[in-house]
Parts: structure tokens; sequence; C-alpha cells
């Protein structure tokens, strides 16, 4: 994008479009490629501001890190252990199934 490309963007519609897009993240519905790219546009389309301008919208910027905090808070809580399920059984048991008792024998542990 260039400097009129930034320019051009309306940023009262862009923020509203991130809000919207943070809720939907927390509902699950929301693609967080497309809300990263959103989110870094804005960035670059008040970092092209005059810096008086700028600084004008810290306390909107601010409110959209909590949104953004408080969706990845919710995210996290939602996760039940991150990436990987549970195991289904302990870990000993998986031990066993697979020998390891029986491999550490005969290396001489």
């Amino acid at each position: 994008m260039t400097a009129g490309a930034h320019e051009s963007l309306d940023l009262d519609a862009e923020v509203a479009a991130v809000a919207a897009e943070i809720g939907a993240l927390t509902a699950g519905t929301a693609d967080r490629a497309a809300l990263e790219a959103r989110v870094a546009r804005l960035c670059d389309a008040v970092l092209a501001r005059p810096p008086a301008e700028a600084k004008a919208l810290l306390p909107v910027l601010q409110d959209l890190i909590q949104r953004l905090d408080a969706a990845a808070a919710a995210l996290k809580a939602a996760e039940p252990g991150g990436d990987s399920p549970a195991p289904s059984r302990p870990a000993r048991a998986a031990a066993a199934a697979y020998g390891a008792g029986q491999t550490r024998r005969r290396r001489g542990f």
C-alpha cells in the first residue's frame, strides 16, 4: 500500500470493522489471518498520519488492544490444553503399552 492508500482508508470504519471481527473471533467465527491483516492495515494507516492526529487515536487503539487481549484470554480458556488433545490414559500406561520398561532393562538402566 502506498501512503495515498493509507490516507484514503476511513479510520472510523476500519476501527469498527476490527472491533466487529474481534467479537467474531471470541465467538469462534472469525478468520484469524484476516483479522491480523486488517489490524496490520489499520496500524499502517495510523502510522501514516501526522503525529498529532495519530496520538489522538491512542484511546481508540488502546480499546482495541484490550478487546484483543480479552479475546485471546477467552480463546485460551476455551482450549482444553493447547493444540494437543488431553491424554486418555496416564503416561505410565502408555509407556507400558510400548514396552518402555523392557527397553530400559535391555539398556542397563
